[in-house]
């Protein structure tokens, strides 16, 4: 492996030059690996999350029909003659 130092002049890596370098290789190739498994791990959480919301907008829908159809029948029943003396 050669190195520069701007004079232009073609110098090896020492051993040690070469172990340190390749110990900052192995670092951000171990970095890399975490990072992905992170990213992999959040978008497993954001899916999750999405399926959630999904499901919890389609309770609510149910129950707001439910209380849309409870109140049409108070509202029904409010409206009946007979109903009328008992209030």
């Amino acid at each position: 492996m050669k190195n520069t130092h701007g004079q232009g002049a073609d110098a090896s890596l020492s051993e040690i030059e070469c172990w340190n370098l390749n110990a900052i290789i192995a670092n951000f190739k171990h970095d890399k690996e975490h990072i992905l498994l992170e990213l992999q791990t959040r978008r497993q959480e954001k899916k999750t999350h999405k399926t959630q919301l999904h499901y919890s907008k389609e309770r609510l829908k149910v129950f707001e029909q439910k209380q849309q159809s409870m109140l049409s029948f108070v509202g029904q029943v409010l409206h009946k003659p007979e109903i009328e003396c008992l209030i």
